[in-house]
C-alpha cells in the first residue's frame, strides 16, 4: 500500500479545523475536495458523514491552501489537481470503488479527474456549487490580471454562516491564482464530453459567489448517454 501523501498530512502552518482526513476503512472510498482559498473545514461534514457510514475517506489539503497567503498565490490549477490525484491514488490503493465529491473548485477538479479517466466505474461524482462559470465582468477582470502579471490581492468576504462561524485561513484572495481557476473552467468547457459516470449536482439558489443561474445550464455536455 502507498504511504500517506503530503496532502493528507497537516502542514506546519495548517490552521486548527483545516486539517486533512485520511481514513482507511471499508472497500468503498470517497475523495472529498474543498474549494479555492478554502480548506477541508468547509467539506468536513461530507467527509465525516461518509466515514460514519463505514467508508474510507481521503480529504486532502490542496496545494497552497491552509497555509500562508503567499503559498496560495504561488499555486495554480495543475498543483491543485496533483494534490487531488495523490489523495485519490492513496484511496485507490485501499478500496475497490472510489467516488469523488468536490465543492466549487473541487467540483472542477472532480470533472478533470473524470475526464482523465482517473475515476473507474462504478465510481460516482458529487458536484457541490460547481465553479464552472462566473459573471462575465469577473472572468474578464481575472483574465486581464493574468495577462498583465499583476500580483494583487482582494479581501475575502466572510461567508454568512450560522452561529457566527468563520472558516480558518487567510481572509484574502490572490488574483493570479484565481485567474488559474478560470483557466481550468475554460479548459473543461473546451474539452467537455459525456462521462460514463453517474453525477449528482447540487447548487444553492442563494449562492453569492457562483450564481445558480450561471451554473444551471453548464452540465449538458457532461451528461452521460448511459
Amino acid at each position: 500500500m502507498s504511504a500517506l501523501p503530503a496532502c493528507l498530512v497537516p502542514g506546519p502552518r495548517c490552521p486548527v479545523g483545516a486539517e486533512p482526513m485520511a481514513v482507511a476503512a471499508g472497500e468503498i472510498g470517497v475523495l472529498v475536495l474543498h474549494g479555492f482559498s478554502g480548506s477541508p473545514w468547509e467539506v468536513r461534514p461530507v467527509a465525516e458523514a461518509m466515514r460514519d457510514r463505514g467508508w474510507s475517506v481521503a480529504m486532502p489539503v490542496l496545494a497552497g491552501h491552509a497555509d500562508r497567503p503567499e503559498a496560495l498565490a504561488a499555486s495554480r490549477w495543475p498543483d491543485w489537481l496533483a494534490s487531488a490525484e495523490a489523495a485519490l491514488d492513496w484511496l485507490a490503493s485501499r478500496t475497490a470503488v472510489q467516488h469523488v465529491c468536490g465543492l466549487s473548485m473541487g467540483s472542477l477538479l472532480t470533472l478533470e479527474l473524470a475526464r482523465r479517466q482517473r475515476i473507474p466505474r462504478p465510481g460516482r461524482l458529487g458536484l457541490l456549487a460547481p465553479a464552472l462559470d462566473l459573471p462575465a465582468w469577473q472572468k474578464s477582470g481575472l483574465r486581464l490580471v493574468d495577462r498583465l502579471g499583476w500580483r494583487g490581492w482582494l479581501p475575502k468576504a466572510p461567508a454568512d454562516l450560522p452561529d457566527r462561524q468563520r472558516q480558518p485561513g487567510a481572509p484574502v484572495l490572490p488574483l493570479r491564482a484565481a485567474a488559474s481557476l478560470v483557466q481550468l473552467a475554460d479548459r473543461l468547457h473546451a474539452e467537455a464530453a459525456p462521462l460514463p459516470l453517474p453525477m449528482l449536482v447540487q447548487h444553492g439558489d442563494r449562492d453569492r459567489t457562483i450564481p445558480h443561474a450561471l451554473a444551471r445550464h453548464r452540465f449538458t455536455p457532461w451528461q452521460s448517454p448511459l
